[in-house]
């Protein structure tokens, strides 16, 4: 009789199992390079936190809160950015990997990773580029549900890339709004410039045919609102002087499209949220900043991210935004980041806060974020926000109570410039689950380790094993339960030869891993210790635990890894 042991939510395990009777488990806080560094001087092996995928070291999502009966339904997407391994990936609400797309963009980084309809199915969209100071160069990326890329979306101009800040598809994926930054040269002198023409970032937005690339509209901030309009002011010391290090006075940040066909867009540095006419380029109203068409009685916001149309008619506007209120540690604005909802009123011009959602409590109170962030409105009327440069993410019910809190990549510090929660079904059919076997000796009972990235319809595994690699395999686990990403499944006898299938729901077979060798190490480092437990003083980064190596007959072994 086989038994299934699963990889925790919570935690991670980072050396293999001793298979046979004496089965030893060391656990830590997402492989704690503390941990690591003991187990490597007491193995000389070097121990992963996936056994069949060493490959992946994808950030670990630290989860604060969870109460899954409030939460709406979905999948949770990031992009981190100063990451280990930066890149897209995908997370279930209980902290378990689905996907990781580490290395589909090559060496750009990944942005506004996000579920998006093109050609009446559900794909990825992200912006692949690689940032220069306060922007990025590159283009938009459309992957399918096999993770193939299908698209990719480049600006309307030769030599322009595109930006990070918006890449959003519209009317079912026909066109595309995307971000632009351009350096152009002008005259500062009143800005403190005064050897020659200076340079000044040109915030665009364009809108094209994502078919034909067909440019459908495009919009300059500089041809519409002067430098003076700006709150970040000029330091000719470190701005303006050449093109890679020009002034950024308006500094877009989002892009939406309106039903009646007029833009929403959110310029951070001058604290303004424009409407823009489709039809002239012109702006049609400005909230906030030192030109706003409404008054704002009892509330302002600042260094903004993400506005997006909520309702739209001829004398109401809603909308929503992410309020960072912070650019630096001297430019704050309200102590804390938030959602706002903001009611417009077009006969009174008299602009309303709706709702006010803070982060939630963290060990130094709620989030104050300098950089990023944004807030989604969910299907259920639930919000999800990325908290941006802090690396929290969460879910709140619409009066603003968090239902779901996780952090993530704490030791390196990532960024993640949106995070979003959606439905999403993977099948990644060019490839096969990822399987690894291991025996402690040719008598000891066979391990198998099996994961297959980004495959969401996966119920269960089929073990088949046997004494050779040829037909004659049999069944030797039976529909073992897959939780998480990588699932370990201790078979009742030692076999030399395994394969897995992946099973679907109503027991539907999916597709087979290769068949693989099972693998006996030459080398066992074993220990002997006089007692059931063996406590290691590791000072754990967020606790004072400990961790314990647990075995049941004293006698037990760590095995280092060998990669496929």
């Amino acid at each position: 009789m086989s038994t299934t042991t699963t990889r925790g939510k919570d935690e991670k395990e980072i050396c293999t199992y001793a298979a046979g009777n004496n089965i030893a488990s060391v656990t830590s806080a997402a492989a704690n390079p503390v941990a690591r560094s003991f187990l490597e001087a007491s193995t000389n092996w070097f121990a992963y936190v996936l056994a069949q995928r060493p490959g992946i070291q994808a950030p670990i999502l630290d989860i604060r809160i969870h109460e899954p009966e409030l939460l709406s339904d979905g999948y949770i997407f990031i992009a981190p950015f100063h990451a280990a391994q930066s890149g897209p990936y995908i997370f279930d609400t209980n902290g378990s990997l689905v996907w990781s797309g580490f290395g589909v963009a090559g060496p750009a980084n990944v942005y506004n990773f996000h579920v998006c309809s093109y050609r009446g199915a559900d794909h990825l969209c992200f912006h692949a580029g690689t940032q220069t100071r306060t922007y990025s160069k590159g283009h938009g990326v459309v992957m399918d549900g096999q993770y193939r890329v299908v698209k990719t979306v480049h600006a309307a101009a030769e030599g322009l890339p595109s930006d990070l800040h918006e890449f959003r598809l519209n009317d079912n994926g026909e066109t595309a709004l995307m971000t632009i930054y351009q350096p152009r040269q002008l005259d500062l002198r009143k800005y403190g410039v005064t050897s020659g023409l200076g340079w000044v970032l040109d915030s665009m937005f364009q809108e094209v045919n994502i078919t034909s690339g067909e440019l459908l509209f495009e919009w300059r901030s500089l041809d519409h609102v002067p430098p003076e309009m700006g709150y970040h002011a000029l330091n000719i010391s470190e701005e303006g002087q050449t093109s890679e290090t020009a002034w950024d006075y308006f500094h877009i940040n989002s892009v939406d499209k309106g039903h009646e066909g007029d833009y929403l867009i959110s310029a951070r540095h001058t604290n303004c949220i424009y409407k823009i006419s489709s039809q002239t380029g012109s702006i049609l109203w400005e909230l906030n900043g030192k030109n706003s068409t409404f008054t704002m009685p009892g509330f302002n916001f600042s260094w903004q991210h993400d506005a997006r149309w909520i309702l739209e008619n001829e004398t109401t506007s809603v909308i929503s935004l992410f309020d960072n209120s912070r650019r630096s540690h001297d430019e704050v604005g309200n102590l804390y980041s938030s959602g706002k909802f903001i009611t417009l009123n077009h006969v009174t011009n008299i602009a309303t806060l709706d709702k006010e959602m803070l982060s939630p409590d963290t060990s130094t109170g709620q989030l104050s974020t300098q950089s990023q962030g944004n807030m989604q409105l969910l299907p259920n009327s639930n919000l999800f926000f990325g908290w941006g440069a802090e690396a929290h993410i969460s879910e709140h019910l619409p009066n603003g109570t968090p239902v779901w809190h996780a952090v993530f990549g704490q030791e390196q510090n990532p960024n993640s410039y949106r995070a979003f929660k959606a439905p999403w079904k993977g099948d990644p059919g060019l490839t096969t689950p990822a399987i690894w076997a291991y025996g402690r000796t040719n008598t000891s009972r066979t391990v198998v380790y099996v994961s297959w990235n980004g495959a969401t319809e996966v119920e269960a595994w089929n073990v088949y094993a046997g004494e050779s690699s040829g037909s004659s395999l049999q069944l030797a686990a039976l529909r073992a339960p897959k939780d998480g990403f990588e699932t370990t499944i201790v078979l009742d006898q030692h076999y030399p030869w395994v394969t897995v299938e992946a099973v679907g729901k109503d027991d539907n077979p999916i597709r087979n891993s290769s068949v693989l060798k099972t693998f006996i190490p030459g080398v066992l480092i074993v220990f002997t210790v006089t007692s059931r437990y063996l406590w290691a003083n590791l000072a754990l980064r967020r606790s004072n635990e400990y961790m314990k190596v647990e075995d049941s007959q004293n006698d037990f072994a760590l095995q280092g890894q060998s990669q496929q």
